[in-house]
């Protein structure tokens, strides 16, 4: 009489985020794989995992009947995707839900309580409320949450009425509505700004972030405005014909061949550059672009910043002099 062949299992699907567990069960399974069931070697490959890879005996023996109800395939290493993947399986909080659930009321009430929760959360984060925190965010919205189940005639015991701080910050990004409305300079800096060494762009990086600054293109609530600057740059010049700083520095870019570098710096240069930095007095001018000009420091524009706001910090409310160019620049 023929033996019966068990059938196979349909195909494992893993849950996306099992290559970790995949690779750790691989590791303990690869010598046990190779063997017969119901060998010795069998058993001793089992027992030699158990002690190499610190695996209780008993959870071995069930990755290796998992492993082998799927034919060994690599994807039943990892733990099976959950049949509900996907889909949302929490609306107002694990305690609501269940005491919800258990008051005998129905699933759709329960889905547009979750959508009027929503609302309700979005309108505090927008109000002056956002101010005070998420912690009071949510003792409103409690407070809200039970009135509005006492209007519908929803009775719950009272620790169902429970919200987690993931829930109250996921609509945080809402408090934008009342900065913008009455911070206007806590708004303006928290406008993406980004700063890198854009000597290195390529025609194409540039062409790809034109896109973002020019009035016709960018779909942006605001321009976002890209500015570069530092050695080895291409020249930038605007114009008046509605084109941004950007697309004439494609222009300008085939334009000049010859890098820009701190050597071509002229005199100058240097004098607006520190009349841009508060020096106005005229010997202090003449010290500062004396400092680079005879060959005691390299031309760099960063360092010299930095230098000059400590000349700033020192003078206080009084002009950058002479003396203090020489006592921190200069070292005349």
């Amino acid at each position: 009489m023929p033996v019966p062949v068990r059938p196979m299992t349909s195909k494992f699907i893993p849950a996306p985020n099992q290559t970790e567990e995949e690779r750790k069960r691989l590791a303990v399974l690869r010598h046990i794989m190779h063997t017969e069931k119901g060998t010795r070697e069998r058993g001793a490959a089992i027992d030699d995992a158990v002690y190499h890879h610190d695996v209780k005996k008993r959870t071995v023996q069930h990755w290796v009947k998992q492993a082998e109800d799927h034919g060994w395939d690599l994807n039943a290493f990892g733990r099976k995707r959950p049949s509900d993947a996907g889909q949302q399986r929490v609306w107002v909080s694990r305690p609501f839900d269940k005491a919800f659930r258990a008051a005998g009321r129905d699933h759709s009430e329960l889905v547009e309580l979750a959508e009027w929760l929503r609302r309700i959360l979005a309108g505090c984060w927008q109000s002056p409320l956002q101010r005070a925190g998420w912690k009071r965010i949510r003792l409103e919205t409690l407070t809200c949450l039970r009135t509005e189940c006492a209007k519908r005639g929803i009775e719950l015991p009272e620790n169902a009425f429970h919200l987690s701080r993931r829930t109250i910050e996921e609509l945080r990004y809402h408090q934008i509505v009342d900065i913008a409305k009455n911070d206007a300079k806590r708004f303006d800096d928290m406008k993406p700004r980004i700063f890198d060494e854009a000597q290195y762009l390529s025609r194409e990086a540039i062409e790809m972030l034109r896109f973002w600054n020019d009035r016709d293109r960018t779909t942006t609530p605001f321009p976002v405005g890209l500015i570069f600057v530092g050695n080895n740059e291409f020249a930038m010049a605007e114009t008046l014909a509605g084109e941004s700083v950007l697309s004439g520095a494609v222009r300008s870019r085939l334009l000049y061949e010859l890098p820009l570098a701190y050597t071509h710096l002229a005199d100058t240069d240097l004098t607006i550059f520190a009349q841009s930095r508060g020096v106005t007095d005229g010997a202090a001018l003449r010290e500062f672009v004396g400092h680079f000009k005879d060959g005691r420091a390299k031309r760099d524009l960063r360092l010299a910043d930095r230098q000059l706001a400590v000349c700033r910090r020192e003078a206080g409310d009084a002009p950058i002099s002479l003396d203090l160019i020489r006592d921190i620049i200069t070292g005349g």
